[in-house]
């Protein structure tokens, strides 16, 4: 409420609209506020005025908050010798190998996460992203194939597995890695990886 007070206290919820909000939105970005942290700030308005709606602290219809876009996603593409100092710079076989993993087959960090020997063919050099035990969707996860580096980084970790997950750290499936990958990037230094 700290940010939202000087801007919305003195008003009454008839007197919240669109323009309100993105004047609101506009002396925040002037302040560099983020457009995810002004975004946070009009849903605890919005979730306010809910509230009192349906306390019967006011009558008529509860404002429609005006909220920021969502930030499009940066783009950055790693060249070669940067993806090579990315995975050699990772410490831990596991922060290597899911590297290497997302290098080579673009999926999602929470699928390459969740992938199991059974799903990676190295006789054929394949992975499946796709996971048999969660609900189908039209859409689907993709079959890959294995790259070279990526072969002999699961032919090792193979060799090492104590668990049914590829990903894994002492035998346990990991639900984050970020942490690791950016100790990989600081260490190469590499930004915005």
């Amino acid at each position: 409420w700290k940010p939202l007070a000087p801007h919305f206290g003195h008003l009454t919820p008839d007197m919240v609209d669109k323009a309100v909000c993105r004047k609101y939105i506009d002396k925040r970005r002037a302040l560099d506020v983020s457009n995810g942290g002004i975004k946070v700030e009009m849903d605890y308005l919005s979730a306010a005025l809910r509230f009192g709606r349906a306390e019967k602290l006011y009558s008529g219809d509860t404002p429609e908050i005006l909220r920021p876009p969502k930030a499009r996603p940066s783009e950055r593409w790693l060249t070669q010798e940067e993806a090579r100092k990315l995975v050699k710079n990772a410490t831990g076989y596991h922060v290597k190998l899911f590297i290497l993993l997302s290098l080579s087959t673009a999926g999602r960090p929470s699928h390459i996460l969740q992938l199991t020997w059974d799903r990676a063919d190295l006789a054929r050099r394949t992975i499946n992203l796709d996971d048999p035990d969660r609900d189908a969707t039209q859409k689907g996860r993709a079959r890959v194939p294995i790259t070279d580096d990526a072969l002999e980084a699961l032919q090792v970790a193979k060799e090492m597995a104590t668990s049914r997950w590829i990903i894994e750290y002492y035998g346990e499936p990991l639900k984050r890695i970020n942490q690791g990958v950016k100790a990989a990037a600081r260490r190469a230094k590499l930004k915005n990886v």
